[in-house]
């Protein structure tokens, strides 16, 4: 659900907008100067009013009450009536919305009396983000025509470019991005022909929005770059403001959730500036949301707090709802049952009497996540079932999703009076569960796994409860796999849990023969005294001693390098050394590796299909497959998860050729798994298919802890590279933009005419590779990144 109303307020405020400080001190000489009560000083009243709406509110309303208390002494009731109109504007921006409106209806009626163009479109503006702020479903569509047909009928562009952005923020509250972007656009290109330099500010701020809620990300960004570039030209706070909003949201899609914070907070800081109170119940709660994020709950309680405390001070009640909802989930977090149901309850009354129904059905839902989160089905059930019948009728399949995952929690769990109570049968407890948790799956399509992860779980959990257990199983693993799915670092543990075992176990051995190592030898010394003592007493000993020391010299040899190999074998030499020598080895940063993931697609339907032990010999021989590749090339294996495998080339010594050498290993995995897909097709046995990402960049390298210790890589480098390997496809090596720099003028050479090269002129270069350019591709957690598909030119 997109709720972008409360951030209109700041639109109407860049009209006409200049480098606002230097305009008001161009201003207060002359108005100084000029004492005399006519029409010269009333021209300068109204145009301080305008200049101090950018910078502070308050200052401005009593600027524009001094010119409309001249205008009416002066008998001029067309000023009279504009000034009335600029007075009740900026009425409703700091939050007197009963007085802005009252003023606003008194300069419409005497503006269309009078006819005064001014006042009318004043006026008229004033009601549009009224409208707005008051949370009518249909804000805009009664003024929105009439001020248009105002503002080009007296030729003001500036107007006209302020109410197609108007018009384009209500749209986004609608959800309708595709026809916002229109009217954007032709504010955009109006503000350009007619260099209007506040409407291009705000045009390319709200822009920035619409294009990041449609994630085109990248050109997000050069919006809002220029929009807080032509907003610092202007001097415009109000503009700023509403770029740096634009701007942390823009990195809040990105992910990048410190950085949106720190824009909320400098978009927060300059509407305290300007005393717009409506426009900080709305910063307020972008703040809350992001400490949320950034699991700070107290801190996302207290900024909820004050933004519905002022919301409600100011009868914002649209604003109201969005910062309830806020207080609500962070009160949840924080367990405090009473304040969460309080502000839900709360919730659903203003959702109720503004007829909103988007967040009365939130507000249903959320309240039966309240009771279920303290075990209170029976409570809870009322809710669910309410809220997901609301959220049916909405079109975010999303929101319908996790309403749905409430409602079958809410069912399982709830009593049997409960559910009679509900007009439900109890026997059909387990399907009308099932059927819900099955219709999340298919609202969301795949797309949105926490929804997916959730319904699997609950559907297995049933099965279990019912006796089921071969289908509690099959939805265990279908839960586990989409849960892998949604991290980086620990994919398939459930299912790869033979393997880690066997990982593990032969490190332990390790350890333990690390240790054994140093007992032999030590045990070698105390017989080499034994057998110098032995000399002394007579030559025989001596002989008996000697063959013993030998024969004990060659197991120690024996024992020393089964040791080393099985060292080797889980950690790379220099470290193995560092680790006999010290105990323990040292991290260290290495400023480029190339890093592989793999992962098999179908896993999860072969996990089905075949016993553990038989899942777990094909992946043994795949994976010892892969080993034989890496050692081949050179390349370090870090671990298998599951059925991922992750190797890096460059480390733990850096080299020039990683890149290269990482590619052919990964275009030689593929070509295993198409051979053994093939073999297996033909005796119409289940198969494997791989999907193989390789990213490029920085990581830190080393050993943690002292038990069951493994070499491992840890960086952003590592989480792109998993990024790369979930956003292929099958049969395919997709390479990030770094990695192709590094590969793509790879070349092969070969001699001509079956002679030697003696000379450059000698050898024939072709390309390694060929690369198919997939342009900007959406990775989880990453926004949109370039990618190639590679494979080998010969």
């Amino acid at each position: 659900m997109t709720r972008s109303a409360c951030a209109l307020i700041l639109l109407l405020l860049s009209i006409g907008a200049s480098a606002q400080q230097v305009r008001i001190d161009e201003l207060r000489r002359p108005l100084k100067a000029h004492s005399a009560p006519d029409a010269a000083r009333l021209q300068l009243l109204v145009e301080m009013a305008r200049a101090y709406g950018q910078v502070q509110l308050d200052t401005a309303v009593l600027f524009a009450d001094e010119a409309h208390a001249l205008a009416e002494r002066l008998g001029d009731v067309k000023s009279a009536a504009h000034a009335t109109a600029i007075r009740g504007t900026y009425e409703v921006l700091r939050g007197g919305l009963a007085r802005g409106q009252a003023d606003l209806n008194t300069a419409l009626e005497a503006s269309e009396q009078n006819g005064s163009l001014a006042g009318q479109v004043q006026a008229r503006l004033g009601l549009f983000i009224l409208e707005f702020l008051q949370g009518h479903s249909t804000a805009g569509d009664k003024e929105f025509e009439p001020a248009l047909a105002l503002a080009t009928a007296m030729g003001d562009t500036t107007v006209m470019g302020a109410l197609l952005v108007y018009r384009a923020m209500g749209l986004c509250n609608g959800s309708l991005l595709e026809q916002a972007m229109v009217l954007l656009d032709r504010a955009i290109a109006l503000g350009t022909a007619h260099s209007s330099h506040a409407s291009l500010s705000l045009a390319f701020s709200q822009r920035s929005y619409v294009r990041a809620c449609m994630g085109e990300l990248d050109a997000a960004g050069t919006d809002i770059d220029s929009a807080l570039s032509w907003a610092t030209h202007t001097g415009d706070r109000y503009a700023l403001s509403v770029a740096r909003g634009n701007e942390g949201t823009l990195h809040w899609f990105r992910s990048n959730m410190p950085k949106a914070l720190e824009c909320y907070l400098q978009s927060l800081r300059l509407s305290e500036q300007l005393v717009a109170r409506p426009d900080m119940v709305n910063t307020e709660g972008n703040v809350g949301k992001a400490y949320s994020v950034m699991d700070d709950q107290v801190r996302a309680l207290e900024y909820a707090e004050r933004a519905s405390n002022r919301a409600r001070e100011l009868g914002l009640h649209q604003c109201l709802l969005n910062s309830l909802s806020d207080l609500g989930n962070a009160a949840l977090a924080l367990k405090d049952l009473d304040k969460s149901s309080a502000a839900f309850k709360e919730m659903a009354f203003w959702a109720v009497s503004l007829n909103n129904q988007d967040f009365l059905a939130e507000a249903d839902v959320r309240m039966a996540d309240s009771y279920l989160a303290f075990e209170m089905p029976d409570s809870a059930l009322k809710y669910a079932l309410r809220g997901t019948l609301g959220m049916r009728k909405l079109e975010s399949s999303t929101d319908v999703g996790r309403a749905l995952v409430t409602e079958g929690k809410a069912l399982a769990a709830a009593s049997d009076a409960a559910l009679r109570h509900a007009g439900i049968d109890p026997k059909d407890r387990s399907s009308r569960a099932l059927r819900a948790y099955e219709d999340a799956i298919t609202a969301v399509e795949g797309f949105f796994d926490e929804v997916t992860y959730a319904s699997y779980l609950g559907i297995s959990t049933i099965h279990e409860r019912d006796g089921r257990f071969d289908e509690a199983l099959i939805y265990h693993r279908k839960a586990v796999a989409v849960h892998d799915s949604m991290l980086t670092a620990e994919k398939n543990q459930a299912m790869g849990e033979l393997q880690i075992q066997y990982e593990t176990e032969k490190k332990e051995q390790q350890i333990v023969l690390l240790g054994k190592d140093k007992e032999v030898q030590a045990k070698e010394i105390q017989k080499q005294k034994l057998v110098r003592n032995g000399f002394v007493g007579g030559f025989l000993v001596v002989l008996l001693f000697a063959g013993v020391f030998f024969a004990q010299r060659k197991r120690i040899k024996r024992e020393h390098a089964r040791s080393e190999a099985l060292l080797l074998n889980i950690l790379p030499e220099e470290v193995a050394e560092e680790l006999k020598a010290k105990g323990e080895a040292d991290a260290k940063q290495i400023d480029q590796v190339t890093v592989l993931f793999t992962d098999f697609k179908g896993f999860t339907a072969m996990s089905e299909k075949l016993t553990a032990k038989e899942l777990v010999a094909d992946i043994h021989e795949c994976f010892s497959a892969f080993d034989r590749i890496m050692e081949k090339h050179g390349i370090e294996k870090i671990k298998t998860i599951g059925d991922a495998y992750m190797a890096a080339g460059g480390l733990p010594s850096p080299n020039t050729t990683h890149a290269t050498d990482v590619v052919k290993a990964a275009l030689e995995i593929r070509d295993f798994i198409a051979e053994g897909k093939a073999l297996k097709i033909a005796k119409g046995l289940p198969y494997f298919e791989i999907r193989i990402g390789i990213h490029t960049g920085p990581v830190v390298a080393g050993i943690v802890g002292v038990k069951k210790f493994a070499y491992d890589i840890w960086g952003d480098t590592v989480n792109t590279a998993s990024r790369m390997e979930s956003s292929g496809e099958a049969g395919q090596v997709n390479i990030s933009e770094a990695t192709y720099a590094l590969v793509k003028d790879t070349v092969v050479s070969s001699q001509l005419s079956g002679h030697s090269p003696t000379t450059d002129n000698d050898q024939l270069t072709t390309p390694a590779f060929t690369f198919t350019p997939r342009g900007k591709v959406q990775a989880k957690g990453k926004g949109e990144m370039e990618m190639y598909f590679v494979n080998s030119a010969g």
